[in-house]
């Protein structure tokens, strides 16, 4: 799809969507959502830090200063 047949779409928007785009969309929403959710946790640390401590669920603290979920 070119830069023109989005234009062209976003005119004129197709009554429904194609499920297999929809899906695309919502997966890079999750995909999203879950990277901001993780790396806020770890950003800006090492990589070699990283690798000896992984991320292995949310905790509280780190960069930011964040509680769980926040």
């Amino acid at each position: 799809m070119t830069p023109e047949d989005l234009e062209t779409m976003l005119r004129d928007p197709p009554k429904s969507v194609d499920p297999a785009i929809l899906n695309r969309v919502n997966g890079s929403m999750f995909g999203l959502t879950l990277g901001d959710v993780i790396g806020a946790q770890v950003e800006f640390w090492p990589h070699q830090y990283l690798v000896q401590h992984p991320v292995q669920d949310l905790q509280e603290g780190r960069t930011w200063g964040l509680k769980k979920g926040q």
